[in-house]
């Protein structure tokens, strides 16, 4: 299964984005999905380059992998080894309140856990490993 390991900075956005993108493409899934896919790899890329290393630098992972079972899919698997951040612990925002009135951030989060159909959080030996699994359509558009 294909996997990339880089400095978790802005300068190597790009990069990981087009990992994500050409492992989805090469799956043949519809313009839809791969933007549902590549909406939630983004918002979960930035939230390591932005948060995961306070006090410094550190490597970012992507893990992309097919599923089959129950239905075809793929699995993307983002790990870190910086602050321990489970977003899942995260209470969703209330979308129904004014937004003058909303605490700032929690939305991307939140539209990852609405958008992928399966989300895992673990910490294993100092390591931040989320995984998120979309199952698609191959239809063409």
């Amino acid at each position: 299964m294909p996997e990339i390991t880089l400095q978790a900075e802005k300068d190597n956005f790009g990069i990981l984005m087009n990992f994500v993108d050409d492992f989805a493409k090469k799956m043949g899934f519809i313009s839809s999905s791969l933007y549902r896919i590549n909406l939630a790899a983004e918002e979960l890329i930035i939230n390591v380059i932005n948060h995961a290393y306070p006090q410094g630098k550190g490597h970012i992972t992507l893990v992309c992998e097919e599923v089959t079972v129950p239905q075809r899919g793929i699995k993307l698997q983002i790990s870190d080894n910086g602050t321990p951040f489970d977003p899942l612990a995260k209470v969703d925002p209330d979308i129904n309140q004014a937004i003058e009135d909303r605490p700032i951030g929690g939305l991307g989060i939140h539209l990852v856990k609405k958008t992928a159909n399966e989300i895992f959080y673990r910490r294993e030996n100092d390591t931040n490993i989320l995984t998120i699994v979309f199952y698609l359509d191959c239809k063409q558009d």
